[in-house]
């Protein structure tokens, strides 16, 4: 019996022993906790440690670099082409469960575009699907000036156009309503005659005017947008865009560049997938004096 004992008492003082030698040499600071740690063994879990922060500051820097890179990417015509046909391909996509639930719209209770139904889950969809390819096209707006695009990102319902019908009657034209701008905004010559007697004279940098139904643009905020227009109706918000004659002036020493200007509109904020009035990016000809 002494002898069972004695057994009993060396298989626990062993496993004792090896139970602590695993725990000191141990990583986990949670077992750690209940045994003194040598100086070296400080060191190692302190190194550790800085090793684990540093792998994930670099595995943020890394990210951060790399939406920088795509931020600052440029893309050709031919890139931002099948860019703009793979985002605009679900348009479709959610309209005949809505068109079934249609309801003629009730009086107005609120803000013009926020009387407008909300996206659907199946438009939220569309825009969530191609988010990146959105942010591509925002940060290449330039590229995108230069496209004809008219083809929506999200097509709206029966119920929301029927909305829009009513409640932002006012912001839509059909193009044979839109006065002829083809030659010109040029005044006659006794006016620009009377004009001048106060001061006043020809412009700087002719432009070229013409009518635009525009689908994508920016918002002041540099936010990719939609216009939203009505194409089953053929009712459109029309912008009138600028282009320049020339490079540069003939009437004084300045160069003549196509600039920036904001234009209410009614949109589709195509990262919130919002329907709000905001301003929106068109563009003018301005002459800028050659120093």
């Amino acid at each position: 019996m002494k002898h069972i004992n004695l057994c009993i008492l060396i298989l626990l003082v062993c496993f004792n022993f090896t139970t602590y030698a695993c725990v000191r040499n141990s990583d986990d600071p949670y077992l750690q906790r209940s045994v003194r740690k040598t100086p070296a063994q400080k060191a190692k879990i302190k190194a550790n440690r800085g090793a684990k922060t540093a792998a994930a500051a670099a595995a943020e820097a890394e990210a951060a670099a790399e939406a920088a890179a795509a931020e600052a990417e440029e893309i050709s015509m031919e890139a931002a082409e099948e860019i703009i046909a793979e985002i605009t391909e679900d348009a479709d996509v959610g309209n005949e469960t809505i068109e079934e639930e249609f309801v003629m719209p009730p009086r107005q209770t609120k803000c013009r575009a926020k009387a407008i139904t909300p996206l659907d889950t199946e438009q939220r969809r569309t825009l969530d699907k191609h988010k990146k390819k959105i942010k591509v096209m925002e940060n290449n707006h330039k590229v995108l000036r230069r496209m004809d695009v008219k083809k929506p990102v999200v097509r709206l319902t029966r119920q929301q156009r029927e909305e829009v019908k009513v409640y932002l009657t006012g912001a839509f034209m059909k193009a044979e309503s839109l006065p002829n701008i083809e030659s010109g905004l040029n005044i006659s010559d006794s006016e620009l005659r009377e004009k001048r007697s106060f001061g006043r004279g020809a412009r700087v940098c002719e432009p070229v005017y013409s009518w635009d139904n525009v689908y994508l643009t920016l918002d002041s905020n540099g936010t990719l947008v939609q216009i939203i227009q009505l194409e089953e109706d053929e009712m459109y918000q029309w912008f009138m865009e600028e282009t320049c004659q020339t490079l540069s002036s003939s009437v004084v020493k300045a160069n003549c560049l196509e600039a920036e200007r904001l234009h209410l509109a009614y949109v589709i904020n195509l990262t919130t997938g919002d329907i709000e009035q905001t301003y929106v990016v068109v563009y003018c000809c301005v002459g800028m004096s050659v120093i």
